[in-house]
């Protein structure tokens, strides 16, 4: 699981979520597909074809974004949906499909758009083999984690979560050399500022960029 806070600024928060309140929404089960989710699945979704200027904007932030660039490589995103946990509103445990049409969903992803403080609950549980993981950032990050994993919100209890998530196909199919990427990614930005640009910094990023052209797809 990857968790970047401040994603999102508040103010583009804000500024989204005006967007939001003046788009219907309706009964989350209509997305469910016929796997595991339509037996679990209990909440609230924006109109998609009212509300896609606004999951369009998403989409080309989030693909554009240099940070994910570096941590993810997106290469396209399957389906953005706007979601509204109410109270007693919940997600049981699922996994979400390998496919969506043509395009393969490597990650998924939860853009938070409330501030936790405002609702009680609807936290982000992730079920690893290890144990699980829980995640309730602040309003403006993004959670990413491996699509097959499984996972569930738990039910909200006050107030009401507000959340875009999503699918992504990444340029880097395998999750264990996307994290040799990120962590070549990390060690080459703290080099960079601590001796500047020289002749190792040069060779460290051609190597990086052979290794992105090797396992690219």
């Amino acid at each position: 699981m990857i968790t970047i806070e401040g994603f999102l600024s508040d103010d583009s928060c804000a500024r989204i979520k005006k967007e939001i309140a003046k788009v219907p929404f309706e009964d989350g089960l209509k997305t469910a597909g016929v796997r595991m989710a339509a037996n679990v699945k209990r909440n609230l979704q924006m109109d998609p074809v009212k509300g896609q200027h606004i999951t369009d904007e998403l989409k080309t932030f989030i693909l554009n974004d240099k940070r994910l660039k570096e941590t993810v490589y997106p290469k396209d995103i399957g389906r953005i949906f706007i979601n509204r946990y109410d109270p007693g509103m919940e997600y049981g445990i699922h996994s979400d499909a390998p496919m969506m049409g043509a395009l393969r969903t490597d990650l998924s992803f939860t853009l938070f758009l409330e501030d936790p403080s405002e609702y009680d609950g609807g936290d982000l549980v992730m079920h690893y083999s290890h144990g699980t993981v829980t995640a309730k950032p602040p309003k403006g990050a993004i959670v990413l984690y491996s699509t097959g994993v499984m996972h569930r919100v738990e039910k909200v209890t006050r107030g009401s979560r507000l959340a875009c998530v999503g699918w992504i196909q990444s340029f880097i199919r395998e999750e264990s050399k996307r994290e040799i990427l990120r962590e070549l990614n990390f060690v080459k930005a703290n080099y960079i500022t601590r001796n500047g640009h020289d002749f190792l910094a040069d060779l460290f990023l051609k190597n990086v960029g052979n290794l992105e052209r090797l396992w690219s797809e």
